[in-house]
Formats: structure tokens, sequence, C-alpha cells
């Protein structure tokens, strides 16, 4: 459900609301045997990014998150960064690049249909074009970077907003007269120079001091473009049809130079699209290092950019685009481009921006980008050009190798209720507020999209209403209901998604439920306090019924055939309004019972439970569900939960309840993310977990056995697992124990239970080789001990390598982990006459040490089919020659490169391994030996 206005909509629009209590019955499957999205052609673009879980919770049970707008599979939980909109970009206009962090800058514009600036500034990071974060600026116009203080500035409302680069805040706010628009900045003076339209002037900034001095220009500056090499200031006065030069040294005038001799008020161009500029161009004009030249949009009517030669201040060439009418430019320093953002073309929208040749001064080619493309800005790191596309809130990407482009971070879609068709296996979302572009101006198109649960795949179905926000499936016929709030009518689909039928309801409908009884759609009319009954054979309304004022959530008790009708007020007028619930017959659809639920109270969404015959009804005012007996409509219980509870969505089979929480109390912000999970069997809360943000609807399928939640200002599904809700896990530390013989070593076991976990859980192991003892042997974990440890002692005699495993259980669930334990042997023997030792240690039993003539020799012993370490420690004293060791294995020489010789200390360590066939005789050379020694040939 949806309990807000929509960002983009009026205000003076009726809030939304989304009821959807639909109960699947049915056979179900564990989730963990089922598969869930493929992921195998679907391109992971976005890392996975969540928020803190409520305190209830120790792990989400997200499996995956479905971001409706491009397919995008991301494992585990998604919320957006900052609890902003997921990559959603609203108008965006002018683009800048922060060469110390490669983050790209993007303004907001004004919006075509609501004439208001979102008031945001979106930073991307250039290495994976992903939104890192938003900042409130009002009214953001011009950008420029400042790398000598790592700052970026933004002409504003107040004037200058000063962002830092480092650590993504708003630093400052510098006031200026109103009507900033263009910004530059020229790090050899540390001044910001920003242009005011209105007033004809640039305004002139020392940010060590924050002093302003203010200096006369044409008539209409917009864009400015910095001269490092001449030390100048070059400002496009459009309105002037001029190129006003500045002394950057001393803010002294230099030239005032013609481009357009019939120049035209900007505030005029283009009819119809006068009203329609998103803002002032700010980005026309561009230097280029390379020639030392000044390129800017001169014409924008005939689209004309012209060539100034900043030695000489003449015009020395101009590039006709057409019928396009240019509103960006920006330099490729790698190929020495001029890249010219097309905005429109007479009264349309365009979508494409024209590629110069700095040495030709040609157009090369038109690259296809979003609508309306205005701002525009190079990253020196990636080699793409950032497009911002107003018309289509989208940025385009251009790569300067091969002038292609990508869209990405396009608008985005806001799903609202959900259900699920068995008979096609479809996920059916209604999107209430996709966003798409027109050639003329940014427009709300809403549409309902269909999920492959298989494949993750995400289609736009038809739908014949507007605003659609609940859905319903009709087992009996098998077509689908969509209720359309904006334009008041409720769609049929059939089987294969065609619209069939077109069926007008009252305004204000805001929920809509099949009864599997007499096969009718109940639509809930709060504004008119009727409810709707749609016969699904003609599919025409056979009734309407004056049920109680506010009429709002539905659901369906199949064992008493009652159809429940929550009564709430949308906007609660004097305090003393009983929140109740009607009853009626589900066949006869005659009113059988109202019962009151509280005292302004606000009931939304109601849930059935067949296994207890309780019904369940969310209160988004008092952030609690209540539970009622369906036998005798009493209250016999409350669970509170951490958000405004708004949408209830029952699982059968595992008897869970989900509640969402699109605030976090009543009808308006703080707006939340969070999921509560009920278990109808003890009635209490066992989980809170974070899904996307603002929650909405949701719907069980039990053929996969998960859960979908829509979160609204995410546009993404949550894929959500029921049947991994209380669980633990086990692990060990360390994973590998060294042992010497009859000493013993320990490890420590842990469990930890998750999503509420409590039991006793009996730990046991199993050992290949040394004995173990666990101490103690039972761990209980309860609400208030989420994690147990106990000690694993291990003792071995023979020396190798073992596993030992671990289980954990608790009924009929289980978990194991496994460690290594090494056992080593270490034997000392006397090398030589001068009494030093050489040190033998191995995972094998040794036997049989002796040393003669320069050779030491032992048996190494162990099961066949398996290996061994063997570490000899040799004083140097006793090797005269490093390169004169030699190892052999029953009489075999061993390669020089199956054994190393490492220097520690005074000694050599010699590393090498054995395989057993057998016992090994192993003999180890340290240097000349007589020609023979236990019978080996040596070399002399």
């Amino acid at each position: 459900m949806n309990l807000r206005h929509h960002p983009h909509v009026p205000k003076t629009c009726a809030i939304i609301f989304l009821i959807l209590a639909l109960t699947f019955l049915g056979t179900t499957y564990p989730a963990a045997s089922n598969p869930s999205f493929s992921t195998a052609n679907l391109r992971d673009a976005l890392s996975t990014t969540s928020l803190p879980d409520a305190p209830a919770s120790l792990m989400s049970p997200v499996k995956e998150t479905l971001i409706l707008r491009n397919n995008t599979i991301v494992p585990g939980n998604y919320s957006p960064v900052n609890q902003v909109s997921f990559n959603q970009l609203d108008y965006p206009t002018a683009v800048a690049y922060a060469s110390h962090t490669n983050h790209i800058y993007v303004t907001s514009g004004v919006s075509l249909a609501a004439h208001y600036s979102p008031d945001r500034v979106a930073v991307i990071d250039g290495n994976t074009n992903r939104i890192v974060t938003e900042l409130n600026v009002s009214d953001p116009r011009g950008l420029a970077y400042d790398p000598l203080n790592e700052n970026v500035y933004v002409a504003s409302a107040p004037g200058v907003t000063v962002i830092s680069d480092t650590t993504l805040t708003v630093a400052a706010n510098i006031t200026l007269q109103s009507g900033s628009s263009g910004v530059a900045y020229d790090p050899a003076n540390n001044h910001v120079y920003v242009t005011n339209y209105s007033k004809s002037i640039v305004q002139v900034i020392d940010p060590s001091t924050n002093q302003v001095t203010n200096l006369k220009v044409g008539a209409g500056p917009t864009g400015i473009a910095v001269d490092p090499d001449n030390k100048r200031l070059y400002i496009n006065c459009i309105d002037a049809g001029t190129v006003y030069e500045i002394n950057a040294t001393n803010n002294a005038f230099v030239a005032n130079v013609t481009v357009n001799t019939a120049p035209t008020k900007l505030s005029t161009l283009m009819p119809p699209l006068g009203t329609a500029i998103p803002q002032l161009p700010t980005q026309n004009i561009v230097y280029d290092s390379s020639n030392q030249r000044i390129y800017l949009i001169s014409r924008i009517t005939t689209g004309t950019v012209s060539m100034l030669n900043t030695i000489t201040n003449k015009i020395t060439g101009t590039v006709p685009l057409g019928p396009y009418s240019p509103f960006g430019l920006a330099f490729d320093s790698s190929n020495h481009n001029i890249y010219v953002t097309n905005y429109a073309s007479g009264g349309q929208s365009q979508s494409n921006t024209s590629i110069i040749n700095g040495t030709t001064n040609k157009i090369v080619t038109n690259v296809t980008v979003g609508f309306g493309p205005t701002g525009i800005a190079y990253d020196l790191q990636n080699g793409n050009m950032y497009v911002a596309c107003s018309r289509s809130n989208t940025v385009s990407t251009i790569h300067d190798a091969t002038n292609t482009s990508n869209l990405f971070l396009s608008s985005q879609d806001f799903p609202m209720g959900v259900a699920y068709d068995p008979a096609n296996h479809l996920i059916y979302v209604a999107d209430q507020g996709s966003y798409t572009a027109t050639p003329v101006q940014d427009s709300t198109l809403s549409s309902l999209l269909t999920v492959n649960t298989t494949t993750g795949k995400v289609e736009q179905i038809s739908n014949a209403g507007t605003g659609p926000q609940a859905v319903a499936y009709n087992d009996y016929n098998k077509d689908l209901y969509v209720l359309n709030m904006w334009s008041a009518s409720v769609s049929v689909l059939n089987p294969v998604n065609q619209i069939i039928a077109q069926i007008l309801v009252p305004h204000g409908s805001f929920s809509l439920l099949y009864n599997p009884d007499n096969h009718d759609i109940y639509v809930a009319n709060e504004e008119s306090n009727t409810v709707s009954i749609i016969d699904s054979l003609s599919n025409t309304i056979m009734a309407t019924l004056n049920a109680g004022k506010h009429p709002l959530g539905l659901a369906y008790d199949s064992i008493d055939n009652l159809v429940y009708i929550t009564h709430t007020p949308l906007y609660q007028g004097p305090k003393g309004y009983a929140s109740y619930i009607t009853a009626l017959d589900g066949r006869t659809n005659e009113i059988v019972a109202n019962f009151t639920v509280g005292i302004d109270g606000g009931l939304l969404g109601i849930a059935y439970d067949p296994t207890n015959d309780n019904i369940y009804v969310a209160d988004w005012a008092t952030s609690s569900v209540s539970i009622i007996r369906g036998s005798d409509q009493t209250i016999i219980g409350n669970v509170q939960v951490p958000g405004g509870a708004q949408e209830l969505v029952y699982v059968s089979g595992y008897e869970k309840l989900f509640v969402t929480s699109q605030f976090t109390g009543g009808l308006g912000p703080p707006n939340a993310g969070t999921v509560s999970i009920i278990d109808t069997r003890t009635q209490s809360l066992i989980q809170n977990f974070t899904a996307g943000y603002e929650p909405t609807g949701g719907a069980y399928d039990p053929d996969t056995g998960y859960v979908y939640i829509s979160n609204y200002e995410s546009g993404t599904l949550s894929v959500v697992v029921p049947g991994e809700i209380t669980d633990f896990n086990i692990t060990v530390t360390p994973p590998l124990i060294m042992l010497q013989p009859t000493i013993p070593g320990s490890a420590t076991i842990t469990v930890t239970g998750l999503q509420g976990f409590i039991g006793n859980i009996t730990l046991t192991a199993t050992s290949s080789g040394p004995t173990t003892r666990i101490g103690p042997s039972i761990l209980t974990l309860s609400p208030d001990t989420r994690s147990a440890s106990a000690t694993l002692t291990l003792t071995g005699t023979h020396p190798g390598e073992f596993t030992i495993t671990i289980e954990a259980e608790v009924g009929s669930l289980s978990h194991s982990v496994q460690l290594k334990a090494i056992l080593t042997q270490s034997v000392s023997v006397r090398c030589g006459s001068s009494g030093a030792y050489c040190l033998v240690t191995s995972d094998s039993i040794l036997s049989n040490l002796g040393f003669s003539e320069n050779v030491l020799q032992f048996n190494a012993t162990g099961l066949i089919g398996t290996a061994a370490f063997v570490n000899v420690t040799v004083p140097k004293i006793l090797v005269a020659n490093i390169n004169q060791i030699r190892i052999f294995l029953d009489k075999i020489q061993l390669p020089d490169y199956e054994f190393s010789v490492i220097t520690t200390g005074h000694n050599y360590l010699i590393q090498f391994s054995v395989a057993f066939h057998s016992s090994v005789q192993i003999q180890v050379q340290f240097g000349p030996a007589t020609p023979t020694v236990f019978g080996i040939q040596t070399e002399l």
C-alpha cells in the first residue's frame, strides 16, 4: 500500500493506498529446494548495499532483490544509499567531473509537468556509474569543480552552494543576488565566477574570504569558460549575442566580441519550448587547450557553434548543427573533439549529441542519447562523456574511443500491489509511477509489470487504466483484475494478458479482493463510502453496497465464508472516531456483523489465517497488528511492530504473517524500510528485517516458496525466503590445529541463532584420528542469549593429517563444520663428530634415524596413498656448499625443484614431501661423500 503523495504528482492528488489481503492456499514446498531467479543471463551491475536490520533480527531473509527497471538481480537485500530513491534522476541538467575522486555531479532541473525542482544534486561514482549519494541544494543550476580545495560549486537559489568532494556534504552557502546560473572556477587565482542571467552581471567570489565583486557584462550571461593559458574569462552573453572577455588577473574588461548579429532573448526562444526549458544553459561555452580556441553556442534556434581565436579575439568559423537546438558543450582532451548536446529540434525534444572534430571543425557523427540532452562533462579516468538527459530522467555515457552511448540511471518504477498467477506462474506488479518521456516533455505513464519467477525477466504489458495499485487473480475464470486509482477503473486481463474489459468504479478506490465462493470481485471505495461488487462472469458491477464509512481493507474468511472490510478515514477528523470492521456474508453479500477494534485507530491491511480461524488487522496509527478470533469476532491479542503497520501478507504452510511498514508511524514521514514477521502459531513477533525503501505490497508464490515484497521508493521486488526464518549457524576457530603426540590441543565451537532462533543444540564430533571431547556438549540459545560457545579438545598419538567433523543438532535441524588436525613428530639425531644435532619433523611416523659420512638417513611411514611433509633442520657447519645438498627417496634422487632450502639463522631448513606406497627410506646428503654410502652411488 502506498500512503504518500507521489513525489512527481501535484499535492492536490489524493493520498494513495493499497490494500492487498490475498490468501494463497494449497501445497507449499520448502523454499530451499526451489530455484529463485536465474542470473545466468543478467548483468549484476550493482553491489549489495544493505541498511541495518531492526534489533529483532540478525540476518535478513531477503535472498535477492530484483530491480524492476533494468531486470538486474542483486544478491541479498538492496536498499538505496542514504534512503533516497534508487538511482533516480529527476530532470538532470548540468554535469561536472571531479578529477580527484572520479565523481560525476548532476543537478536536477525543473519538471515540465509539475513546474518545480526536486532541489537535489546527485553524485555518481565514475567507476561503477552508480549514485553514491544525493544532496539537498535549493534550485541547483550550474556546476564547477575546484581541484585545489576539492570542492564543487553549485549555482543555486541562495547564490552558491559549496559541496566538499571529500566528505560529500554541503560545506557552505554563499549568498548572492538572486538569479545565479553559470559557474566556473579559476585555479590560477582561486576565484569562483558566477553569472547572473537576469541582472547581466558576473559575480566574482574569493572562497577564502567569501568577498563578492560584481562585474557588469553583456545581456543574458549564461556559461563561463576559463582560459588558463592567457588568464582570461569568456562569458557567453546569449541575449546580447556576444562573448564578453575579462582579464582574470585584475577583472578588467578586455573585449566584447559579437557572435550573433540578431540575438533573441533566451526566454522567448523555441516556442512552445520557451516554458519547457528545464534550466538556463550553463555549459554552452568551452575552452579547447589544444588550439587555444573558445567554442560556444552562438545560436540556439538555428543550431550554430562558433569558434573564437583567443589570440586575435576573432571568430574563425562556425559549425552548423542543422535543425537541432544545442544546449551544452564539452571538450575531450584525449581526442580533441567537441561534444554538443542537442536539446530540441523545433518543438520536439531530441536524443542525440553531435561530435565535432577539433582539427577540421566538421561534425564527425551524431550519437543517440536520452531525450532532451543538456549538460555534459568528460571523465578523464574512464574516457567517457556523461550527458544529462533532462526529458528522459537519464544520464547517457559516450565512450570517446567508439563514439557509442549507453543509457544508465534511468527512471525507476514505483511498484505497489503484487499478486501471483498460478496458471502462468507470473508475478504481477501494479507499477503506479513508471516515469518515461515524450518528445515534448516528461510525463507519467503507469503500467502493469509481469515478473517471471524463474528468470527474473520483467515485461511491461498494456493496461488501459491509469495508476494501477492493486491486483487480484480470479482462480475461477483465470482472469486478472487490476484496480486503477487515477482513472477510477478496474481493468480485466485474460490469461494471455489481453484487456477484455474496463469497469468504471467510484473515485477514491483503494483495495481489491476475489471471493472464491461466489467468484465475485470486491472493490473498497473509501471516498464514496461504498463497496462495488463485480460479477466475474459478465465483468459488470452487479451491486454497490453502503457498507459503512471509509472502507479500506478487504479479506476473505474461507472457513466462515465471510468478507471482512476495515473502516478508517484517511484524513482524521475530530478525535473519538471508532475504527471498526464489517463482516459480509460471502454468498449473499449481506452485512452480518460490525465490530469495533479501537478508537482513533488506523485500520488498513487485513488478512485471514485458515489454520487458526484468526483475523489479523494492521493499524498504522498504533504501529500494531490486532488478532481477532473469527468465530466470535473477539480481540484476543495485539503485536507491536517497529513501523506503522500497513500491509499484511499471510504465508500458508509456514504460518507466517508479513507486515510491511511504508512509514515509521502514521501517514507521513519519516519513511521506513522495515518488514516484520509474526508467527501465527505463537502470535508473537519473531523478526524485523530491512527490505527496500518504503515496502508496500506483497504476495506469496507457493510454487517457488518465496514471498515477493514490492518496495515503492526503491523500484524493486525483495525475494524473501520464509522457510529459512528460524535457523542457526556453527563455526569453529581455528579451522586448523597443529598437534604433538599425547599433548592436547583445542578449538572453539560457536553457534549463533538467526532470526530469533531459540533451542537446545547438541554437539557431537567425529574424528579420523585424534580422540575428541566437547564441553559443554549442549548449548542453549534464547532471546537473551543469541550466541554460545563450547571447547573441542583433541589428543592424538600417531602422526598424520586428520579431519574432525562437528555436528550441531536440534530436532530435525542440523548443521556441521569441519576442521583439520595435523599431528607432527620431531626427532633429533647427532650428525657427525662436531656434536651438532639435526632435527627431523614430519606428520609421518619416523624411525631408524642415523648419520654417516655427510648423509642423514631415516624411514618415514604413513597410510598407503597418502602424503606427508618432511622438514630437516641442519646446522650450517655441516654443509660446505648448499648446492651440494641431495635428497634420495628409496635410492632415487629427488629433482632439485621438488625440495627447497631456506636459511634460518645458523641453520638450513630443508623441506620436501613424501608419497606413501609403503615405508619410504630417505637419505639427505649434505655434501661430498665416499663412493658408497648405505649402498647408494654418490657424486664425488
